[in-house]
């Protein structure tokens, strides 16, 4: 059987490569489509001759999924399926889209295998664990399956299907994650925002969440990426660091001795010494990224129930600039109960520890997460509209009602990265948020996103340049 994978954005998505690595273990054939790298996404898949296509979305592509998805069925007569964030914490939304013929919820690697080569071989899918499926007009909605605990089981991902794509050819530096790789998977904390919440939720009792590869395992993948000759990996762990820590000292030797390629990961301030970032430096480490959400440490602590505080946030910046490592954050704005004054105080930790990059992005609930049950509950979102609503904003407004949209809490957003990257302090900016610039407020945060993710990654300035102004800059100077 031919599966298409459909996406809208450029980046590589870890899930696509997962599943196509699979079902060409099994025998299958699989290709993927990106729409904004093909000058028509639909004819380009259809011309392939798929049996079956499956798209890949999260909560804020649906009006897209849903404009493709019914011009393709017009011309395709074969199963089109959909999986990703969207189907898993909204699979009653999801299935009534009226071009789907089933979606697929959770992690599925042995559940797209089952639909796969029962579609082959003329079986029935209306039992499949992990997938709603439609059939004459019923609805047969089917268990999760117990998580895989033998990650070391599934085989490496297929990278060669981005292939295609010159941004993630070698030859262009891979930039767009297409040598990312995972070391485990899931998470040990329960912060009320993360979907790794609502993940926990879904999978109450079939299983461990919190699973990892062996040392041995993920290095031989990294082996094989190597022999690419490529510059950069990204670890997309959520934490790369969790403990225990023997695993990690392990990996880090294991790495540093074998691969030595420069390296992005994630971790949580709090597990951040010096033991942990002279191993890292060593490993050849190259970025690290770290969450800080909020800048005021009991609304990190009480809201976000973020255990990690001021001081751990510090120690590990200076930790990461004592070893000549770069680093990001991560930073949200707009969350139930935050004020501006909050959101200033997000932006001056930032502009004391100084990172290469600063993320920031306005709230917006998850389904399934704490925060989304306190907003329904609360009248902050309507549970009803709330993903027609969410698919039309952007990073740069809120879906809650606590912050009302005004020009200061808009242009802080936009100020946040240029501001560390200027060093402006807290009052040039307060002043600055008062103006009617929003336009070019945007433009010095699309430059300084475009510097800071030069500074953290290994690709060359030209290329790199190129791609900022043709895909980034784009999306942020849009009206």
């Amino acid at each position: 059987m031919k599966v298409v994978f459909l996406q809208k954005d450029t980046f590589a998505k870890t899930s696509i490569m997962a599943l196509s690595a699979v079902l060409k273990k099994a025998g299958h054939e699989c290709d993927v489509m990106i729409d904004c790298l093909e000058k028509d996404v639909i004819a380009a898949t259809l011309e392939g001759k798929p049996d079956i296509i499956a798209f890949s979305i999260n909560i804020y592509e649906t009006p897209w999924m849903s404009k493709i998805g019914n011009e393709i069925r017009q011309r395709f007569t074969g199963p089109i399926i959909c999986g990703g964030p969207h189907p898993t914490y909204l699979p009653e939304m999801a299935i009534q889209e009226s071009y789907l013929d089933a979606i697929c919820m959770g992690e599925g690697e042995e559940a797209l295998l089952d639909f796969v080569s029962a579609i082959e071989n003329g079986t029935d899918t209306k039992g499949i664990a992990n997938f709603f499926v439609k059939d004459n007009g019923e609805i047969y909605r089917n268990e999760l399956r117990p998580l895989e605990e033998d990650l070391d089981s599934l085989p490496f991902w297929d990278r060669v299907i981005y292939d295609k794509y010159p941004p993630f050819q070698v030859s262009h530096g891979g930039v767009l994650y297409h040598y990312a790789i995972m070391a485990s998977r899931g998470c040990l904390y329960d912060c009320t925002f993360c979907v790794n919440t609502a993940f926990k939720r879904m999978y109450r009792n079939k299983g461990k969440v919190f699973r990892r590869r062996s040392v041995a395992n993920v290095i031989e993948e990294l082996k094989e990426i190597k022999e690419r000759n490529i510059k950069q990996i990204d670890f997309e762990d959520d934490t790369l660091s969790l403990p225990p820590r023997e695993w990690v000292n392990e990996f880090l030797q294991k790495y540093g001795e074998e691969i030595r390629i420069p390296f992005q990961a994630q971790t949580s301030a709090n597990l951040v010494d010096e033991n942990l970032v002279q191993r890292l430096k060593q490993a050849n480490c190259h970025t690290m990224s770290m969450g800080i959400e909020s800048g005021n440490e009991h609304f990190r602590r009480n809201t976000y129930r973020k255990h990690v505080s001021d001081a751990d946030i510090r120690r590990a910046a200076s930790l990461f600039k004592k070893y000549d490592i770069r680093f990001q954050t991560f930073n949200i704005a707009g969350a139930p109960g935050e004020t501006l004054d909050m959101i200033f105080q997000t932006y001056e930790i930032n502009r004391q520890i100084k990172p290469d990059l600063v993320r920031c992005t306005f709230f917006h609930p998850i389904p399934g997460t704490e925060l989304y049950d306190y907003s329904v509950a609360n009248g902050l979102i309507n549970e009803t509209s709330y993903l027609q609503e969410i698919s039309h904003h952007s990073a740069f407004t809120s879906t809650t009602s606590e912050l009302k949209p005004t020009r200061e809490i808009g242009n802080i957003h936009h100020l946040i990265g240029p501001g560390v990257m200027l060093r402006m302090p807290r009052w040039l900016v307060a002043f600055l948020v008062k103006l009617p610039f929003g336009k070019l407020y945007r433009l010095l945060l699309a430059m300084s996103f475009v510097v800071g993710f030069y500074r953290i990654n290994t690709v060359s300035l030209p290329y790199f340049l190129k791609l900022s102004i043709t895909s980034y800059a784009k999306d942020v100077l849009r009206d």
